[in-house]
């Protein structure tokens, strides 16, 4: 189980905007380990974008750490072992290739699916069409209104075709139980269900 850091946009005032991550991130494991994950963006006069410093733990002993992992999640990081200040290299993503991006034809896609559902507004828009591009996704914002209230008076439920939700999953619990009672009150988890993939 993990949880998420926030998100900044920075550059703005100079006209050259990027994201970066903020805060604080948990990864809990079933298998008694856990990480905290610090993100830190650069500062005015110092620091460097990207940068994270990470902590693999054991919930039973949390005051020390088994390893540190430090570096920039966007470039090249380090890996040191507790009572050690000897560092070697953890990962150099400049150096991983990109995973490619296949997508099916149009008409051999889902009738749900992004791409096929915005196709035309996407073509308008490419084509410089605002008007079209506004005429086409109005179509899909009234279709969409009037398959809910269809399903409100039916009393129907929708229902994701890839998720379902529980209120309570066993194992996201127990793994928010482990990670809570060993950070305290630094993690809140959702206490309102999850959902979860269908199988």
């Amino acid at each position: 189980m993990f949880s998420y850091p926030s998100v900044t946009v920075n550059g703005i005032w100079y006209a050259a905007p990027y994201v970066e991550l903020t805060g604080t991130s948990y990864v809990q494991s079933s298998t008694g380990l856990y990480c905290t994950i610090e993100y830190t963006s650069r500062g005015w006069i110092s620091g460097e974008k990207n940068h994270f410093k990470c902590y693999i733990r054991r919930n039973s002993n949390p005051k020390e750490y088994i390893y540190k992992i430090e570096g920039q999640w966007s470039a090249k990081s380090t890996i040191t072992p507790y009572n050690s200040k000897a560092s070697q290299p953890f990962l150099d993503v400049t150096q991983l290739t990109p995973a490619s991006m296949h997508i099916k034809e149009i008409d051999e896609q889902d009738e749900m699916e992004s791409r096929r559902i915005w196709q035309k507004v996407s073509e308008a828009i490419r084509a410089n069409d605002t008007q079209t591009a506004g005429i086409e996704k109005s179509k899909i914002e009234n279709k969409q209104r009037e398959e809910r209230a269809a399903r409100a008076e039916a009393n129907h439920e929708w229902e994701p075709k890839y998720f379902r939700w529980e209120n309570e999953e066993p194992t996201v619990s127990m793994l928010q139980r482990m990670l809570s009672s060993t950070v305290k009150s630094k993690y809140n988890p959702a206490t309102s269900g999850n959902w979860v993939i269908r199988q």
